[in-house]
């Protein structure tokens, strides 16, 4: 049953990077050096919206967040997962075309029918086959990056030097996100971070991601 092939567990994540684990841990699903699937959809959705947004004349650089641990080398490793993920759907390219069933699957189970047309270039409705030509120019162009901000300063320059460069950047967070960072036009967050009590500032600052954003409130996940 293909609709049931995306269904993600919802602890999905919990092998991965369990709520408890140390400075050193390796992240790894099903004993593999990969994402697990909620997060692949997680960036599938991101893809999405990067190229809806684009369709629509935005070309300034968006933000997925994925909060996952709080130390430095698990969110590294966290950096390194995804881009590998983002390689296999370069892939596409030469004929690699079963990686994007998911964002297939994502469209039209969660995006198709909660598009807002007022936010579209008027006359100029959208459909599957536009935003999968889209995600491969912008994957086509490198417009997709991962930045750390889990970390020292240096991170955070590397991270802004992104930013100016107009990209699409999937941000890993940790410590940080408790000392006032800023997400450009942040539509996607995976947060999986567990919390002591409900008024920790972890809890805190996930509430801070909540809203909607004019000209695209239809696009965040």
């Amino acid at each position: 049953n293909k609709k049931n092939k995306f269904i993600n567990n919802i602890s999905d994540h919990e092998e991965w990077m369990p709520p408890r684990h140390g400075k050193k841990h390796q992240p790894l699903y099903n004993q593999k050096d990969e994402i697990p699937p909620s997060l692949k959809k997680a960036v599938c959705s991101f893809f999405i919206a990067c190229a809806v947004r684009y369709l629509r004349g935005y070309d300034e650089g968006n933000t997925m967040l994925v909060h996952a641990s709080r130390f430095v080398q698990p969110s590294e490793n966290i950096g390194s997962q995804i881009i590998k993920y983002i390689k296999s759907l370069k892939a596409s390219f030469i004929g690699n075309e079963k990686e994007f069933e998911l964002i297939k699957y994502t469209w039209i189970n969660d995006f198709e029918k909660n598009i807002d047309p007022d936010n579209n270039i008027p006359d100029t409705p959208l459909n599957y086959e536009d935003i999968e030509k889209t995600i491969l120019e912008l994957l086509d162009l490198d417009k997709f990056d991962v930045g750390i901000v889990n970390g020292d300063a240096d991170r955070k320059e590397e991270y802004d030097k992104k930013l100016k460069r107009k990209l699409n950047i999937i941000a890993i967070g940790g410590q940080r996100l408790s000392r006032g960072l800023t997400l450009k036009s942040l539509i996607v967050s995976y947060f999986i971070r567990s919390s002591a009590t409900p008024l920790t500032d972890t809890l805190t600052q996930m509430g801070r991601w909540f809203g909607y954003r004019v000209g695209y409130e239809d696009l965040c996940k």
